[in-house]
């Protein structure tokens, strides 16, 4: 098939090495990172979740059709509620391995939280946040090797109402110590005070000194919107205290159209202004909310095919799951560049003195010195290299062969560790 190549001349950013004139290539990291306020992949593609929520540990029977329902609303990412068997039935390890496999085959981001810390201590039963840390050393073995897939919900709103403000700091700020210390990589995801709703603004105002205890800087905190977050006044002055003012990373980890009857919550002002943002959501939940509380279910009776009315706003309504969400890289999906905001924050690349063009079936450069040649999808997989370093003089031309490609790449021409050249490459 005949290949045409169409060269840009805007280069992919790059980090400048701290040594003068030289170019490094940006390190793939082993999972999801922070920068600069923002959720990255492995390969630095911004992630913006959009997801739901499943309650596994009271709902297994409903488990693999879930699954299969949850990814094909068009969500990238499922929240899964697990127990250390404090409260509820305990999730083996050998359970959440299966859990995190399904949850790849359906080409989704697998949060994982401990429910049962949730109220401590002022719900009858809850137990402490060190019990979930306990519980994620204890399978550890299913979990490492899994950064690129799972993030850790440390526990779910492990702090009820009235505790002192050094309780939420510093139980998260010991709870990270202790999971990197025991060998721990992942994205951490940690709630908010109060019940998660974060109505007396602990959070709000200290997440900063709980952030700064992750050495890998790869945690997030998580606010759940509920009737706290009635209009778009509450909604819009709490997103924007993160995403503008401080730039802390921040997810709305649940959240729908009411908490209850006579507790409305302002769910499309959650939807749009994590829009606006950029921020990751997740509603809550697939379905089997009782207690008055079926108005949360997003499904009627676990049914793919049967949303409710909050689950249609969520699915398919204006800045909803369906029109919005955007599969993670690592299954396939699209490479996302991050908000202009951070992008400035790097360097561009200045174009060396590398000539490129083309003919049927092969794309040749020309450049003076010993160089490898590669060409890589948007996701940073390599699908094209030349073999090893080609010694070239006077600018002799190398060529890679591009018949069969179609789309867009990434071209780079590497001395060593350094970059002399990269651009991005649409072929047809």
């Amino acid at each position: 098939m005949r290949s045409r190549l169409k060269i840009c001349l805007l280069p992919i950013l790059v980090l400048l090495s701290p040594f003068a004139g030289s170019v490094k290539v940006l390190a793939e990291e082993n999972g999801f990172y922070i920068k600069n306020g923002r959720i990255l992949e492995y390969n630095g593609s911004d992630f913006i979740a959009r997801g739901i929520n499943y309650p596994y540990a009271w709902f297994a029977g409903n488990w693999n059709s879930s699954v299969t329902g949850i990814a094909g609303t068009g969500a990238n990412c499922m929240r899964v509620v697990l127990s250390n068997g404090k409260r509820w039935s305990k999730t083996s390890a050998a359970t959440v391995q299966q859990i995190i496999q399904k949850c790849k085959d359906a080409k989704l981001v697998a949060i994982l939280e401990v429910h049962d810390c949730t109220g401590y201590s002022e719900q009858s039963g809850s137990v402490p946040l060190n019990t979930a840390v306990d519980y994620w050393k204890e399978i550890k073995s299913v979990l490492s090797g899994q950064e690129k897939y799972v993030w850790i919900n440390i526990a779910n709103e492990p702090f009820g109402n009235d505790i002192p403000k050094t309780d939420w700091i510093d139980q998260h700020r010991k709870a990270i110590t202790d999971l990197r210390g025991a060998g721990f990589e992942h994205l951490l995801v940690v709630d908010a005070a109060n019940w998660g709703q974060d109505w007396e603004k602990i959070t709000y105002g200290s997440s900063g000194s709980v952030l700064e205890a992750d050495p890998m800087i790869r945690t997030v905190i998580s606010v759940h919107m509920y009737d706290v977050y009635k209009s778009d006044n509450e909604v819009n002055g709490y997103l924007h205290q993160f995403a503008v003012t401080k730039k802390w990373p921040l997810i709305v980890g649940e959240f729908a159209a009411d908490h209850g009857s006579g507790k409305p919550v302002d769910e499309q002002a959650i939807l749009d202004r994590c829009m606006e943002y950029g921020l990751g959501y997740i509603g809550w939940s697939w379905s089997g909310n009782g207690s008055g509380l079926g108005s949360l279910d997003i499904t009627n009776n676990f049914n793919a095919g049967s949303l409710s009315a909050w689950g249609t706003t969520l699915i398919k309504g204006k800045n909803g799951i369906k029109e919005t969400s955007s599969i993670a890289c690592i299954f396939g999906g699209k490479f996302i560049e991050p908000p202009v905001s951070i992008r400035r924050e790097r360097k561009w690349m200045r174009t060396a003195p590398v000539d490129l063009s083309r003919r049927d079936g092969e794309l040749r450069i020309a450049v003076s010195g010993k160089v490898s040649i590669r060409l890589y999808d948007l996701c940073g997989r390599l699908v094209r290299s030349s073999s090893g370093m080609i010694p070239t003089t006077d600018r002799t031309p190398v060529s890679i062969p591009t018949a069969g490609l179609s789309g867009t790449f990434i071209l780079r021409c590497s001395s060593g560790n350094t970059v002399v050249r990269q651009s991005v490459m649409p072929i047809e």
